[in-house]
């Protein structure tokens, strides 16, 4: 299109110029004038053919285009759900952490330790303490009894 623009300012430069008769001007103007009109038929069927390829190919890459839209429906549905999912589990997860963060500590019973006594065990007999593996049983150790300790040193089951 430019081509055929600048063809046609060459033309009316050129009408101007000269000292040519007035019957070998308009000839040569009509000439050009036939020349500009063929270079312009030339350059819109170059244009309609471009259009006529682009809405070609437009007509094949849009089915294509909805093809691959909808094949990668699910995924894209997919990844919104696990994300959302991932979101809740985070704030879930920062809400507990909070709320255990708040929470005053909660006491807990001692566990006793391998081989000691619970403290509600009795011994009834110095082989009663023995067959559990509590000889020798201390005063202060529960179990513990005067009935272990014979010769009252605190040190049951001798």
């Amino acid at each position: 299109m430019g081509v055929a623009i600048a063809a046609v300012v060459a033309l009316l430069l050129r009408a101007g110029a000269g000292s040519a008769s007035a019957g070998n001007r308009n000839t040569d103007l009509a000439e050009e004038v036939s020349d500009m009109r063929a270079l312009l038929e030339s350059e819109r069927q170059d244009w309609e053919s471009e259009r006529t390829r682009l809405e070609r190919d437009l007509s094949y890459a849009n089915p294509r285009a909805e093809q691959v839209e909808s094949e990668l429906a699910p995924c894209v549905d997919a990844a919104e759900s696990a994300a959302k999912e991932l979101a809740e589990a985070v704030e879930a997860g920062a809400a507990e952490a909070l709320a255990a963060a708040q929470a005053p500590p909660v006491a807990q019973a001692p566990v006793p330790l391998a081989g000691s006594p619970s403290p509600n065990v009795y011994y009834a007999c110095r082989a009663a303490a023995r067959a559990a593996g509590a000889a020798p049983v201390y005063t202060e150790q529960p179990g513990c009894g005067t009935h272990l300790d014979r010769d009252r040193d605190g040190i049951g089951c001798e």
